[in-house]
């Protein structure tokens, strides 16, 4: 009878460890605990409410435990795999959303690591794509796979897109270190900026008849310095695709360094002002990735109109105030040749921000860079130093800083 206590009280003891120390799966839902951040991973689960008919998979309820625990970062989902497109007409009827409306898979389950796949049987694209998260010391990882299995690609380009739904962003902008074509500079840009147009003025009596603004949004992504515009086709007669939105690139801005920050509040408590944080995304591969913007809610709408006494707004889907920017990255595969894996690895890390995205925090951000390439294996001291360098100052555009770009974007530029 002692034995068989003595079994069974064993028994107790292995399971309540194991309940503790080993992550559980509920739903096709996993929760990552890392040394930094805290997170649910999710696969895609149907729904049939939702207007797509699924609820998205994705990183849920991300919490950076190093500064602000109590706060998720979104209050929807983050490093969601949102759509994937060819840029071609005929690919339109399985573009956009395609992703989110097929299943996937979660695997490999550690503590604070696991992957989803989507698998190219199950779904209208003949695509694999694999993404491994894991949690470590530095933020949240993914190394993001994708393998065509259809010879239909080689002669033009896919493009994936990775959506972070924000909350309680201090302002919509996105910021990094490229190139401004028509300022002809090199230096630390913004993307999500307001322009002011001229009032509208009636030609009769010559009075303004309202104003209007528009900013800087999802429509165009900011692609890397030097590389040539993706594929986009319009349709037969002559209209634009329905995709053609997620594939625009904008004229004027572009990339050097593969890397973007956004600010949020870190309490989310507006009237509090010390609490900035930076929320940081960089890459392995310039040229397998483009930056870009969405923006809802009326504090950060895409157009806002004044006629009169009256403002109008576009998207105004959430109330005034609750600062929900979507900042996004998009995936960029060239020819891709069946059966051959291509990808790229990303890094998420929250930083203090106190001088609201200042010179300290610039810095900041570049030093966290550098320790992602060494992470990745770029350890040359040469260009680490020349990335310092060059994002230290703003530079006109002649040969010697082209020369010096190409040489930090080649360095690492993916295949």
């Amino acid at each position: 009878m002692k034995k068989l206590v003595a079994i069974l009280t064993l028994i107790l003891v292995i399971f309540l460890f194991s309940s503790w120390a080993y992550p559980q799966v509920s739903e096709g839902r996993i929760h990552l605990v890392g040394q930094l951040f805290e997170a649910n991973l999710a696969e895609n689960t149907p729904n049939p409410i939702h207007w797509l008919g699924w609820d998205p998979g994705g990183l849920y309820d991300v919490r950076h435990m190093g500064s602000f625990p109590d706060r998720p970062l979104s209050k929807g989902n983050m490093a969601y795999f949102e759509h994937l497109m060819s840029g071609r007409f005929r690919d339109e009827y399985r573009a956009e959303f395609a992703p989110h409306q097929m299943p996937c898979h979660l695997g490999d389950i550690g503590q604070s690591s696991a992957s989803l796949s989507w698998k190219s049987d199950e779904g209208p694209w003949p695509v694999d794509v694999k993404e491994e998260f894991w949690l470590d010391s530095h933020g949240i990882n993914m190394r993001f796979e994708l393998v065509s299995r259809s010879k239909e690609f080689a002669n033009g380009d896919l493009s994936t897109m990775h959506a972070n739904y924000m909350w309680g962003a201090n302002s919509r902008e996105i910021y990094f270190f490229g190139y401004d074509r028509p300022k002809k500079t090199f230096g630390w840009k913004s993307f999500g900026e307001v322009t002011t147009y001229p009032p509208v003025i009636s030609p009769i009596t010559g009075e303004i008849l309202g104003t209007w603004s528009s900013i800087e949004w999802g429509a165009q992504h900011v692609a890397c310095w030097g590389e040539a515009p993706l594929l986009v086709e319009n349709q037969p007669d002559g209209t634009p695709l329905k995709t053609g939105h997620n594939l625009a690139e904008n004229p004027d801005k572009f990339f050097v360094l593969p890397v973007y920050f956004g600010l949020y509040d870190g309490d989310d408590d507006f009237s509090t002002t010390e609490d900035k944080m930076a929320f940081v995304i960089m890459f392995s591969k310039p040229r397998r990735v483009q930056f870009t913007l969405y923006n809802w809610g009326s504090f950060i709408n895409q157009k806002t109109y004044t006629f009169g006494e009256k403002v109008y707004y576009t998207n105004t889907y959430y109330p005034e105030g609750t600062h929900v920017p979507a900042w996004d990255w998009r995936g960029v595969f060239r020819n891709p040749v069946a059966n051959k894996s291509y990808g790229y690895q990303m890094r998420i890390v929250c930083l203090p921000a106190t001088d609201g995205g200042g010179e300290a925090t610039r810095k900041a951000v570049i030093e966290e860079y550098i320790k992602f390439l060494d992470d990745i294996g770029v350890k040359c001291p040469i260009f680490q130093n020349t990335v310092r360098q060059v994002s230290r100052n703003s530079c006109k555009d002649n040969w010697l800083t082209r020369l010096m770009m190409k040489y930090v974007i080649d360095r690492v530029g993916g295949d």
